[in-house]
């Protein structure tokens, strides 16, 4: 997905907002090295031993990462939290394409 950047902070801004929302939504992070030639595992989200989890290639740059939590909170309802309106914004108008890969 590509989501308008133009109501996106800086982007150190933007992933501290990620962060607090993905708090609320008791997820965490976890960053790691994808590259592999034996096993082919992409940057997203999961569900390990019960645990909310976001895996990002520690590779993948800061608007990649800054993507795939967006495309992580899709999934989530997020009517009953704050959450800033350049996420709120994001969300409601995604397109098709990665920006950070």
């Amino acid at each position: 997905m590509n989501f308008n950047k133009n109501s996106m902070p800086d982007p150190e801004t933007a992933w501290q907002d990620l962060k607090s929302v993905a708090a609320k939504l008791s997820i965490d992070f976890m960053f790691t090295d994808l590259a592999s030639d034996e096993i082919k595992f992409s940057s997203g989200f999961c569900k390990l031993k019960g645990q909310n989890l976001i895996v990002l290639d520690k590779h993948l740059s800061l608007l990649g990462q800054i993507e795939i939590v967006l495309e992580t909170f899709i999934k989530f309802d997020l009517e009953e939290i704050y959450i800033p309106i350049w996420i709120r914004e994001c969300l409601e108008n995604p397109t098709p394409s990665r920006i950070g890969e």
